[in-house]
């Protein structure tokens, strides 16, 4: 399955797994989106390419915002507590 072109909502992206997925998905031609409460932590992945949100992924209110924010949106992968 390809991930060009798809938005992908990344929730909790500020670990270091979530780094690396976000690198992988960006390098492979996806929309990333990537969530965390700490914004000093998604400027690394604002440097990646990511669009950064900060948003609360253990908050349905927060993610609700978010995602009526978002045009569209083909995946979200939860990364929280990693």
């Amino acid at each position: 399955m390809s991930v060009t072109d798809r938005t992908i909502v990344l929730a909790g992206a500020t670990s270091p797994s979530g780094l690396a997925l976000a690198r992988a998905l960006v390098d492979a031609g996806a929309r990333v989106v990537a969530t965390g409460r700490s914004s000093e932590r998604l400027h690394a992945l604002d440097a990646l390419g990511a669009q950064v949100e900060v948003a609360d992924a253990t908050s349905l209110a927060s993610m609700t915002e978010l995602a009526s924010r978002l045009q569209a949106i083909d995946a979200v992968i939860p990364l929280v507590g990693g």
